[in-house]
């Protein structure tokens, strides 16, 4: 199960578009991830410039929540896999969606098979 995060900051264009991923089998923190999102009431962003600099924070109201708790449901009885394996099936996304933006499109439109 991949599971991408994308964070859209200002209007929708490719450099607007911050991408991570989360592995729910990776190092046994995956999971911890996931539940912390089912949790919590606001997610915080930070961005960070030069040197490591904090230069701004955004707090939005967490979504999110029950989206997760179902996607938690389904990790759980899925069977784990190893990190190449996250690896292979991230890439074989990435040929289907060449960048962020065709990504965020295609997850924010349900008629769009993933």
């Amino acid at each position: 199960m991949l599971i991408p995060v994308l964070v859209r900051v200002g209007p929708e264009t490719q450099e607007n578009i911050y991408e991570t991923w989360i592995n729910a089998y990776q190092n046994g923190d995956g999971l911890k991830y996931l539940m912390d999102l089912s949790l919590q009431d606001r997610i915080v962003v930070h961005f960070h410039g030069d040197n490591c600099r904090l230069e701004r924070s955004l707090v939005v109201s967490n979504q999110l929540r029950e989206f997760i708790t179902k996607v938690i449901g389904l990790v759980k009885e899925a069977a784990p896999w190893s990190m190449s394996a996250f690896d292979s099936a991230r890439e074989k996304l990435y040929m289907k969606y060449p960048d962020v933006l065709s990504l965020y499109d295609a997850l924010n439109n349900p008629l769009l098979p993933l």
